[in-house]
């Protein structure tokens, strides 16, 4: 189970048609939207870490499919996927931890980023 991520650090440049609050996306347009996500992690060397994005706006992951799944032992993991949104659908940002020793954190200085372009319908 995945906990979302709400510390985004780079928020969207006041577009027409979406808004980004505490790591849930909702575009007020349907359509295509294409998604580039990041988060950085510290401590766990060996721990096994996921991010992806799911809809809803749940603190930890909602049921269902899981988009953009990408997982390793790494500071920092992207992924990007493509969906395509009604109006008002939020989709959020959740990220995973495994470990058998030691603790994983979620580094908040600017290290989170979301990017959401309009693809068209």
């Amino acid at each position: 189970m995945g906990v979302k991520i709400t510390d985004i650090g780079v928020l969207i440049g006041s577009p027409v048609g979406c808004s980004l609050s505490a790591g849930t996306f909702t575009p007020t347009r349907a359509g295509r939207w294409m998604f580039t996500f990041t988060v950085q992690f510290v401590g766990g060397a060996s721990a096994m870490r996921a991010i992806y994005l799911a809809l809803g706006t749940a603190s930890n992951t909602p049921g269902g499919q899981r988009y953009g799944l990408n997982s390793g032992v790494a500071d920092a993991i992207s992924s990007s996927t493509t969906l395509t949104l009604a109006a008002n659908q939020p989709v959020s940002i959740y990220a995973a931890c495994w470990t058998t020793g030691g603790s994983v954190g979620i580094w908040r200085a600017n290290g989170n980023l979301l990017s959401a372009t309009w693809m068209g319908l």
